[in-house]
């Protein structure tokens, strides 16, 4: 049960780090093309904001 734990927490650091380096990238006026974690398959997408 602790490694799930480990797992999902982890897993929220790293989307809410790399979502900073998104909203820095967007008030600085980078055209951002794709935000995505990891180099997987994609599992679920969307688009907003012409991002």
């Amino acid at each position: 049960m602790s490694f799930l734990v480990s797992l999902i927490v982890i897993s929220a650091l790293i989307f809410f780090h790399e979502l900073g380096h998104y909203f820095a990238a967007r008030a600085m006026g980078v055209y951002v093309e794709v935000f995505s974690i990891g180099f997987g398959r994609k599992i679920a997408s969307f688009k907003r904001w012409g991002t």
